[in-house]
């Protein structure tokens, strides 16, 4: 039984919490550590803040997934998740961190149990969905994925998470048009976006891949030159500009970037 059922009281905590999902979507390393600083503030004023653990829980897991597996950082994405349910048991959020957790250590069928709890909690669960469809993706589940990721941007729009996973979706159901369809979608999307939040660097190396994949040579090296600014030497930042010099054709300049990847703590 849940402790206690409570969002916080605090509203200063409630703006640490905030900020801290502000910066988690941005999914750069240097941001995602931004995210775990701010959840851990806010679980300092508010110590049964279950959101905020269930935030901490997914920056723990997110770190792991798109940046270097580290299984000290996954034993406390689970622990932060389990405290979450402790305090709130219908949390959805902390079910998603830890269908995120168990995907990073191979266990999928923990994965998708977790994940799908988080939607049988909330529906309407954008960070569900997301963790749902990262599930499917690794089990190979292409067609599931599709269809989570169609629910995940029926319910944010403006979240280009959504689309990125519908697009892999599609390659991976060798739906080649149907992913080139997203792919002009997220060109499209990008420059309104970009435009309200310039400084997003993972947002800039994204649109600069999709530009690169639809033969906007030149923007798309601009946007890369961006990205690179605003995000320094970030592995899953290299990874994503070898996939654009890949996309160009520079061969040698990809495998280059891939082995700074590499360096940097790309898993």
């Amino acid at each position: 039984v849940a402790l206690t059922r409570r969002s916080t009281s605090n509203p200063e905590a409630f703006d640490l919490y905030l900020r801290g999902r502000e910066a988690l979507y941005r999914q750069t390393k240097t941001h995602i550590e931004m995210a775990m600083q701010l959840f851990q503030q806010a679980i300092r004023l508010d110590g049964r803040y279950a959101q905020a653990y269930a935030g901490l829980a997914e920056a723990y897991a997110t770190r792991c997934l798109n940046h270097q597996r580290d299984d000290v950082l996954l034993d406390k994405a689970i622990e932060s998740s389990l405290k979450a349910l402790m305090y709130d048991e219908s949390i959805s959020e902390a079910y998603a961190a830890l269908g995120l957790a168990y995907l990073v250590r191979g266990d999928y069928d923990a994965a998708l149990e977790a994940s799908h709890k988080a939607i049988q909690l909330d529906d309407g669960s954008v960070i569900g969905c997301y963790a749902l469809g990262r599930v499917y993706l690794g089990l190979g589940r292409f067609e599931e994925a599709a269809e989570t990721y169609q629910k995940m941007i029926d319910l944010s729009p403006e979240n280009y998470l959504g689309m990125q996973g519908l697009q892999t979706a599609y390659a991976g159901l060798g739906r080649t048009e149907a992913a080139m369809e997203v792919t002009r979608r997220l060109v499209a999307f990008f420059p309104g976006y970009l435009a309200r939040v310039p400084d997003d660097a993972r947002a800039h190396i994204m649109f600069a891949s999709y530009l690169a994949e639809v033969g906007e040579r030149e923007q798309a090296l601009q946007e890369a030159d961006t990205a690179l600014a605003l995000g320094g030497n970030d592995a899953i930042m290299l990874y994503n500009l070898c996939c654009v010099l890949c996309f160009l054709g520079e061969k040698e300049k990809a495998a280059d970037t891939f082995s700074q990847a590499l360096a940097a703590g790309y898993g």
